[in-house]
């Protein structure tokens, strides 16, 4: 009997304790009054482009508010909504904290998109993800880019071999064009560089990682031209 006792003691005791538990919890929820998980730090972790600043405003969270409260998924899609943001991620650190970390596009190139003639960032997916006045000088400038669709993009060929040419750390000083105007020989010239004919465009992607491994082995600047249109083998015109 004495055993019998003991467990419903118990039981009772674990009920008042969950009962008072949900009513602190939604207390907490609800009540503005109580700052138990009130935001007070939000941390953010991004790249470059991205700004706190930036990323604080597309958040669109306050200081005070309730941590239970905010949607991380709204947050999620508010930040994203930025075309530098390539994923988003965002989290709850109780009691006060909000993380937001940023992963943001890679720039690929400087391009003029046609309707407008200005100068425009495309990103890696094709993403167009800032304006400028001039081109960055750390980026290659694109000429002769196919676009397709409303002019907003331009086509996968052409991506893949930019993609590629980010990749193999081909940019600026010593190359600053990357020229498709010429589909059965894309090239690559700068003002101090060798002009470097990668072929056409089915091919002008194995030419960048060929090139890639030019650049490693040998002093580049010391050559005219460099072509790479025969499968295997580059043919190297001194300065």
């Amino acid at each position: 009997m004495r055993e019998g006792g003991s467990a419903s003691k118990t039981l009772g005791w674990g009920i008042v304790i969950g009962g008072v538990l949900i009513v602190a919890a939604v207390v907490a929820l609800y009540s503005p009054s109580m700052c138990l998980f009130d935001l007070r730090d939000l941390s953010i972790e991004s790249g470059a482009h991205l700004t706190e600043g930036e990323i604080g405003r597309l958040a669109a969270v306050r200081h005070g508010e309730n941590l239970l409260r905010i949607s991380l998924g709204g947050v999620r899609e508010r930040v994203g909504s930025n075309p530098w943001a390539r994923s988003v991620e965002v989290a709850r650190r109780l009691p006060h904290t909000l993380e937001i970390r940023v992963v943001e596009r890679l720039p690929l190139a400087s391009v003029k998109i046609p309707e407008d003639g200005e100068w425009t960032v495309l990103a890696e997916d094709g993403v167009a993800v800032a304006r400028a006045s001039r081109p960055p000088a750390d980026l290659l400038i694109a000429q002769g880019l196919s676009w397709t669709g409303d002019s907003s993009s331009i086509a996968p060929s052409e991506l893949e071999i930019l993609t590629d040419l980010r990749q193999e750390e081909v940019r600026p000083p010593t190359f600053a064009v990357v020229d498709f105007t010429d589909p059965t020989n894309v090239t690559l010239r700068g003002e101090d560089g060798p002009t470097v004919s990668l072929g056409p465009l089915a091919q002008a992607a194995r030419s960048v990682i060929e090139l890639g491994a030019l650049l490693d082995s040998i002093p580049v600047n010391d050559y005219q031209t460099i072509d790479l249109t025969y499968e295997g083998e580059a043919i190297l015109v001194p300065r």
